[in-house]
């Protein structure tokens, strides 16, 4: 009885979820869905990751983490793979199967709450779910940005509702809300905290300003941003004291995809790559049946062109189109202008994350127009056919986006896709936690390859462009591209002090347009293994997989080795191997025997200044950060001619300024020291977490206090009213 109940009373947001679940059927299963910047990963990896870190050792030898606030989303899959729940069960629960369910149920219920209406919400829904914005970029993996989508979605419900009640249950979810937005990817945050701020003028401007109002809307508005912050403190404390907060790849990227698209599209709501296949970054023609949309949101706006929510909503729509438009006229410098000089805009290199507020904004102006249609009274077969008619041309509008998911015509990220068992092959092979050295994907990354802490990979491209472009006396020859690096003199020092022991070269798999050769390098995959092949100072491998093709750097150096002049990339030196284990990619411990005169550790990771020695066999974090002259003198830390980290351990320096606890002297005058070499902002990181957990254990505190007071009332209120 309760069941039917409740279906007669959600059957349209039922319906929502049904027509969602049978779009995106294929994603309901437990396959692996993998392409383009959908990553994949194997459990033993998955399993590195339970405690977040600062620095990480891949994609390129060694950077700080600026992605930290992504760990949150990180974190059930690093849980479930100590189970050895895989990557392709945990990924459909924090990011595919809250596309299927959430992201309609979080548009209907927003939708709902402003307008008021059912079948609006419903509309409304449609428009929100299946846009060609979000099957765009789902499609080519980007799946967290849909997501932040979704919970943007709910702190902006919630947010509506403080502002209305002033309860703190509320504005303490609202929190909570904005905190998973940002996890999943910052930019939507930045763009909410706008959303919030301009609502808040509008609430302003609805219920006339006074001082008792102001001072809802300034708690209603501060206070989730602030508690925000102090439960992102694990991520925003290391950032900020290691200054990498501001200064960052991410924020000091150029602007991308410049005069790709215009107001055409921005006003049309329609992605200019999409294009019903896996095609991407080709502009494509706007549908003529898109130019619909943006005339049923004008109409929406029209009908009840009186109410101040629906003026609210068009500016938000025009602020998105304005945004979303990037170079196009009218206004052609703003966004350029905005992207140089306005804070944090520099985040946003391409302009269709922007593209949130138009669908927001025209998901509410088209559901006000559904309203108005099925608002009407007086009825007769015409106004009754024009009614359905519309609804359903609106609705059909955006499920035929859909039709080539459904059957499986745009493949990309909509289709299953199988582990090659090359790849298993060479993972078995290389899965060995007592080795420690570097894999060399040339030209690219594959997402199918084994790595771990400890068996870091890193690829051609990336570090060419990151690092290796300015190494001096780079002799660059344009038709071996990326690959030139390893045809120069100093190529073999090179490798070994990046203690490279194996390079890759990865299959080429057309199914995925990352790992399309010809796509994405002009070059086929033979033209790199002719090249490879002639290089004396590598040796093939062969590990029965197949084509997958490996190549031995024999004289690679230990990720921690000591020499006794300056490491150099331009002539060979020579080097001992020490004792050393690694703990974490924050954490080394390292025995340094008969140590009679000053000599070089050199460390194979990017150098970073905040890579400290301390002498002892441990570390104690609160100490690191507080306790003065705690690590051994950065003076000896400096960067060599290979952009990595060395250290110079002077005896006589330890023997003037330690105390014998921390060294052993010889008879011969040497000294025997333990080491740690450690990544200090993870210190940072730890005091944020008890920052992030105190004030989640504040909130869940306020949450539970609020309950029973709230029951207590209520328990009050009965027995009055019922006597004893």
């Amino acid at each position: 009885m309760y069941i039917i109940l409740f279906i007669k009373k959600h059957k349209l947001l039922l319906l929502l979820l049904a027509i969602s679940s049978f779009v995106y059927f294929r994603w309901l299963s437990f396959d692996y869905f993998v392409y383009c910047d959908n990553h994949f990963f194997y459990i033993d990896r998955l399993k590195d990751h339970i405690l977040p870190q600062t620095w990480l050792s891949d994609h390129t030898p060694g950077h700080f983490n600026i992605q930290m606030w992504k760990c949150f989303y990180h974190f059930p899959a690093s849980a479930l793979a100590h189970f050895n729940i895989g990557y392709n069960i945990s990924e459909k629960i924090i990011l595919m199967w809250p596309i299927i369910f959430v992201l309609p149920l979080s548009s209907y219920l927003l939708i709902k709450k402003i307008v008021n209406n059912k079948i609006a919400a419903f509309v409304g829904g449609i428009v929100f779910t299946f846009n060609t914005y979000f099957l765009a970029i789902n499609s080519q993996g980007h799946l967290s940005l849909t997501v932040a989508c979704i919970f943007s979605n709910l702190a902006f419900y919630f947010f509506i509702n403080s502002l209305e009640n002033q309860r703190p249950r509320t504005i303490i979810v609202t929190s909570f809300f904005l905190f998973i937005t940002g996890s999943y990817d910052l930019r939507f945050l930045y763009i909410l905290w706008w959303l919030f701020l301009f609502y808040s003028f509008y609430y302003f401007y609805k219920y006339k300003f006074n001082l008792k109002n102001a001072s809802k809307i300034i708690k209603s508005f501060v206070t989730p941003f602030m508690i925000f912050i102090f439960l992102s403190s694990y991520w925003i404390l290391p950032q900020f004291l290691a200054n990498e907060l501001t200064n960052n790849e991410i924020l000091s990227r150029n602007l991308a995809f410049v005069n790709y698209w215009g107001i055409s599209e921005a006003m049309s709501l329609f992605h200019p790559f999409w294009s019903g296949t896996s095609i991407w970054q080709i502009p494509q023609q706007i549908p003529s049946h898109f130019f619909l949309i943006p005339l049923f949101a004008f109409l929406g706006f029209f009908v009840y062109r009186k109410r101040k929510i629906v003026i609210f909503f068009a500016f938000i729509s025009v602020l998105g189109i304005l945004l979303s438009k990037q170079n196009g006229v009218p206004f052609e410098n703003l966004y350029e202008w905005m992207f140089e000089n306005f804070p944090g805009f520099s985040a946003f290199r391409e302009a269709t994350k922007f593209y949130y507020l138009i669908i927001l904004g025209y998901s509410v102006l088209i559901g006000f127009f559904v309203k108005w249609l099925w608002s009407k009274r007086k009825t007769t077969k015409i106004k009754v056919c024009l009614k359905f008619g519309l609804t359903i041309l609106i609705v059909l509008i955006f499920i035929a986006n859909t039709v080539n998911i459904f059957s499986g015509q745009i493949e990309s990220l909509y289709t299953p896709k199988k582990i090659p068992k090359e790849y298993l092959i060479a993972k078995n092979y290389f899965n060995d936690e007592n080795r420690n050295y570097r894999f060399l994907l040339v030209p690219r990354d594959s997402r199918w390859w084994y790595n771990s802490n400890k068996v870091p990979k890193f690829n051609l491209t990336r570090i060419i462009e990151d690092k290796w472009k300015n190494i001096k006396g780079y002799k660059k020859n344009t038709m071996h591209r990326y690959v030139d690096i390893l045809e120069q003199d100093f190529s073999e020092n090179l490798l070994n002090n990046y203690s490279v022991k194996y390079l890759v070269i990865p299959l080429d798999i057309k199914e995925d347009s990352k790992n399309d050769f010809s796509l994405h390098f002009k070059k086929d995959r033979d033209f790199y293994i002719n090249i490879i092949e002639k290089l004396s100072y590598l040796k093939k491998v062969d590990i029965k997989a197949g084509n997958l093709l490996i190549y031995e750097n024999i004289g690679y150096k230990p990720r921690l080795y000591i020499t006794e002049k300056q490491e150099s990339i331009y002539k060979e030196i020579s080097y001992k191997k020490i004792e050393y284990k690694q703990f974490s990619t924050t954490k080394f411990k390292i025995q340094l025997k008969s140590i009679k005169e000053p000599i070089h550790l050199n460390f194979s990771d990017t150098y970073h200044p905040e890579w400290k020695i301390r002498l002892g066999r441990d570390i104690n974090w609160f100490d690191s950060i507080f306790a003065k002259n705690y690590f051994y003198n950065s003076y000896f830390h400096y960067e060599n001619d290979g952009f990595l980290n060395s250290f110079i351990i002077n005896p006589e320096y330890i023997k003037q300024n330690f105390s014998k606890e921390y060294y052993k002297e010889n008879p011969d005058g040497s000294i025997d020291v333990e080491l740690v070499m450690y990544f200090k902002p993870q210190s940072y990181l730890y005091l944020g977490l008890i920052i992030s957990g105190t004030t989640l254990l504040g909130c869940f505190g306020c949450l539970i206090y609020d309950w029973r007071k709230r029951k207590l009332i209520e328990t009050k209120k009965f027995i009055e009213t019922n006597g004893n």
